[in-house]
Parts: C-alpha cells; sequence; structure tokens
C-alpha cells in the first residue's frame, strides 16, 4: 500500500528569503504526528502529496498568487531548469527561476542531484502571456527600424 507524503506550509524567513510572504514548504517525516505539525508555531496548512516518482515542491507565484507545487523530477533527458518550467507551464511566461534563498536557477539542470527529492528548493514566477499585436508605433506605420543598408536614410514602406 503506497503512503502519501504530508507537507506543512510555514512562514520562515531564514527558508524563504525571495518573496515578502516568507512561505515554504516542509515535508514531514512519516514517523511524525500530525498533529505535532499542526501545533507548532509558524504552521500554516497541511497537504499530502501522492506520487510513486521523485519530486520537489515548487513556490509558483501566477500573478499575485503563490502556491506549493509538486513537481515531478525528470529521471531522465536533465533539461535547464527554466525551460522544463515553461514547457511545464506553456500558457504561461516563465519570468524567473531561483533558489528560496535567492540565487539564480534557470540555468541549472534539474535533476535530482541539483534539487533533493522532497525539499522545497524553488520559487518559480510566472507571467500571462501577452497577446502579440501589430500595433503601429505612433507616428512611424509602416517605418522600418533598420537603416537602408547602412547609408543613413531610414526606410519606409
Amino acid at each position: 500500500m503506497f503512503l502519501p507524503d504530508f507537507w506543512c506550509k510555514e512562514i520562515d524567513p531564514s527558508q524563504n528569503s525571495v518573496t515578502p510572504s516568507a512561505v515554504w514548504w516542509q515535508w514531514q517525516d512519516p514517523s511524525k504526528k500530525v498533529l505535532e505539525a499542526i501545533n507548532k508555531e509558524g504552521h500554516l496548512r497541511i497537504e499530502t502529496v501522492c506520487k510513486e516518482v521523485e519530486y520537489v515542491v515548487v513556490l509558483v507565484k501566477k500573478g499575485e498568487t503563490e502556491s506549493g507545487i509538486p513537481i515531478d523530477v525528470p529521471r531522465t533527458n536533465r533539461p535547464r531548469a527554466f525551460d522544463y518550467f515553461q514547457k511545464l507551464f506553456p500558457e504561461y511566461v516563465v519570468s524567473r527561476v531561483c533558489r528560496l534563498h535567492g540565487a539564480e536557477a534557470a540555468n541549472e539542470v534539474f535533476d535530482n542531484r541539483s534539487f533533493r527529492h522532497q525539499t522545497n528548493p524553488l520559487f518559480v514566477e510566472l507571467r500571462s502571456q501577452v497577446p502579440k499585436t501589430n500595433t503601429p508605433v505612433i507616428g512611424f506605420t509602416n517605418a522600418a527600424t533598420n537603416m537602408d543598408k547602412g547609408k543613413g536614410k531610414s526606410v519606409t514602406t
């Protein structure tokens, strides 16, 4: 029988110096009683995670909302963290990937060597994708931005 992991959402600026909320998620040892976790100072909430693969909990900010999301750690293919999260959240633009203590992590390999199983090591900030429009710049309708073959003349089409 597979038992779920349980995690406590807590506030601790020494664990999360990246966001003003100072929220982080801590995996609870199976021998710990739920009541012990609830009675701990700074405790906000308990969540369970049922995964049969290695994972980390990532603090993800979408707009003004922060949430802890369990993310599978790939066992093969070892992508950069930025690329992995961009693929995982295609409806958003990944604007930041960093460790909770502040160090940039976008270019780190996202695997279990860099990010230990059952930890909350990362913060990922997502922005909504802005639809692309072809609105001209005022006063420059159909004006090219480059110079005409280096002769110093603007090209207007």
